[in-house]
């Protein structure tokens, strides 16, 4: 009798969900002092899981002398797979902090699951983050377009920090930032509000990268000024602008001054906005919405009319 016949038994026990044969099993494998083999203690967790046993799994899980990123994944997968959510992130959380096995996709896969199940919709975003990020590490040749794909996955899940670190990581193994990469990089200081970041990346990116900044960039710009109160800034920089702006850029604005209650900004940027795009009922009701925080309300009214008019031509 040798440790794959244990495996062997193990995982009959599995498909049969039976705890007496489970333990009977367990009592011949400790007779013959191959507790202390990996597979084994893997398989045996596995099946007492499968008989609906999850105490006696994570016993065997905690007495195991060593163990390897099947063992975690194994005690993660049986707790998420049995509405525990919260004990499965325990037992990642746990993992993390032994930090003698790192994670894989399978871990991050179930640990996605858990997250799920149990409304950690942060941590949710986090780990899929983390499992294109193990995807990307992953890979021989990296160019600018997994770089850019990076930056943005990072930036759009809210993670700032992390995003300009890959920007940083990509300057650092020499590859070059293109168009889209500047896009990714402005929209993640946007949603982050990092206004200094945000003016340094916008005005190193033509002078030492040789980007020309288009309309998608000074977008991005504008939303960050004017949600962080910049509004004179926003409306400078559109004007300085080398290409037209759109409905993008103005929209941005207007946005800002419904956020800061600047009428004489939101009549100019509306105004443009009705210009580029008369059929658009929203830009009406974003003006409206500035006119009433004013106590505007002959101009609310006349708005009013104006959305009442669009709907109806």
């Amino acid at each position: 009798m040798d440790p794959v016949v244990m495996v062997s038994a193990l995982s009959a026990c599995s498909r049969v969900s039976e705890a007496g044969i489970t333990k009977g099993v367990h009592g011949l494998l400790i007779k013959n002092g191959f507790e202390g083999d990996l597979n084994v203690g893997n398989t045996l967790i596995d099946a007492y899981s499968k008989c609906g046993d999850m105490c006696v799994s994570k016993r065997v899980f905690n007495e195991m002398s060593w163990r390897d990123v099947v063992s975690w994944n194994s005690m993660i997968a049986i707790y998420a797979q049995n509405g525990q959510s919260m004990k499965a992130l325990e037992v990642f959380y746990e993992m993390l902090k032994v930090g003698d096995v790192s994670y894989n996709v399978v871990t991050l896969s179930t640990v996605l699951l858990a997250c799920a199940h149990s409304g950690a919709l942060h941590l949710g975003k986090c780990i899929h983050e983390l499992m294109e990020r193990k995807t990307f590490d992953g890979m021989r040749e990296k160019n600018v377009k997994s770089w850019t794909a990076m930056i943005a996955g990072y930036g759009k899940h809210g993670l700032a920090k992390e995003a300009l670190a890959v920007f940083y990581e990509m300057h650092r193994a020499g590859v070059q930032p293109n168009y889209i990469t500047f896009v990714s990089v402005l929209a993640a200081c946007s949603h982050a509000g990092f206004v200094e970041e945000g003016r340094n990346f916008f005005s190193t990116m033509n002078q030492e990268f040789g980007t020309e900044p288009g309309a998608e960039h000074y977008s991005c710009m504008v939303d960050l000024l004017g949600r962080a109160g910049f509004l004179n800034e926003a409306f400078d920089l559109i004007k300085g602008m080398k290409v037209k702006p759109d409905v993008m850029v103005w929209g941005a604005l207007l946005a800002a001054c419904r956020i800061h209650k600047n009428i004489k900004l939101g009549d100019i940027s509306a105004k443009k906005l009705f210009e580029l795009d008369s059929s658009n009922c929203g830009y009406h009701l974003l003006l409206s919405n500035i006119y009433a925080s004013a106590g505007r309300w002959d101009d609310v009214e006349r708005m009013k009319v104006s959305i009442k008019e669009k709907k109806t031509s």
